[in-house]
């Protein structure tokens, strides 16, 4: 509780020196213990300290037992991605098939995020693929990944799928793929997907908002950009 309550505070080293405090007394920490803190860490945006301390735990023997957990994984794979190394994750998925540990929803959403951030979008949907029953944050990725690969079909039947039958997504989870949709199309000169996702997103009585707008004009390059702005006031101040 008490090294619950430190990390949640984000005072990440204090509950790490609590541990320590505990080792020296002969008390060994178990799989909460490091669930604790390996999420304070990603809570205090360390995720380079809590793929260390994962690791450091592996490699001892007193604690590498309790390393074979899905959940220190799955917050394993989160941390990887946050530091870009998209590689290090797909290792981690590699190490848990090994170890014999299943992955669960969590697991497969962290490995999307990663695969989407390193442009393995084609993976990322092999992923989502492979989910009995995945959640709206699940099928909001899949979007991301069939947009960015220029699949925007596929992209448009998973939201159509969760406007007109079984609705894993919530609202605002809908608004913002429809909203997605439109900005990278645009960006990628697919301007029948735009059209249809904005008559559909229409159909489907949602009101277009500003980051709908916002979407548009930068998809189609129409916002003023900062510099042009500051030139543009320079030229008229000469005047």
């Amino acid at each position: 509780t008490i090294i619950k309550g430190l990390c949640d505070r984000y005072r990440w080293f204090e509950a790490k020196s609590l541990v320590s405090e505990m080792e020296s007394y002969g008390i060994n920490p178990n799989t909460m213990t490091y669930s604790l803190l390996m999420n304070g860490l990603i809570k205090a945006d360390k995720p380079a300290a809590c793929l260390t301390l994962f690791e450091a735990a592996n490699v001892d023997e007193r604690t590498s037992s309790l390393t074979e957990n899905v959940r220190l994984y799955t917050t394993a794979i989160t941390a990887a991605a946050m530091v870009g190394d998209n590689e290090r994750a797909l290792g981690f998925i590699a190490r848990m098939t090994q170890a014999g540990i299943k992955p669960n929803l969590k697991t497969f959403t962290a490995l999307m995020n990663a695969l989407i951030a390193s442009g393995k979008t084609k993976l990322a949907v092999d992923v989502f693929n492979k989910m009995d029953e995945p959640d709206g944050f699940a099928i909001t990725l899949a979007i991301r990944a069939h947009c960015d690969a220029g699949n925007f079909a596929s992209a448009a039947a998973l939201l159509t799928e969760q406007r007109d039958g079984y609705k894993a997504m919530s609202g605002r989870d809908i608004m913002t793929s429809y909203n997605y949709i439109i900005l990278s199309s645009l960006q990628q000169e697919k301007f029948d997907a735009a059209r249809n996702a904005l008559s559909e997103l229409l159909q489907g009585g949602y009101i277009p908002s500003k980051e709908t707008f916002k979407n548009i004009l930068t998809g189609l390059d129409l916002l003023p950009q900062k510099g042009k702005m500051a030139q543009n006031a320079v030229k008229k101040d000469d005047r």
